[in-house]
């Protein structure tokens, strides 16, 4: 989460961020609520293994556009990362 904030700090420009909800240094949530505050148009999906219902509205509220729950078919995934980065629709939430 560190070299995340040091982005979100320096201006760096993001095309397409993905995110877990459990990082090994922080909170996959927060940071998501801080690249959304910095970024309004930012794609953001969650790849995670958390599957609780509560986990993905709170991914949600904090601004995410995709919450993916592993597995998920790795093609499926890089199909939809391409469409977010050439800035075509993408499929709402979508659990494993």
């Amino acid at each position: 989460m560190a070299e995340a904030e040091t982005l979100i700090n320096t201006g760096e420009v993001l095309n397409l961020a993905i995110l877990d909800a459990q990082l090994p240094d922080g909170d996959g949530v927060e940071l998501c609520r801080r690249l959304r505050a910095r970024f309004p148009t930012l794609p953001i999906v969650f790849y995670t293994a958390a599957a609780f219902a509560s986990d993905q509205r709170r991914a949600e509220e904090a601004g995410c556009n995709v919450y993916l729950v592993k597995p998920y078919d790795s093609t499926e995934l890089k199909m939809l990362v391409r469409r977010m980065l050439e800035g075509q629709s993408f499929p709402g939430n979508t659990a494993g």
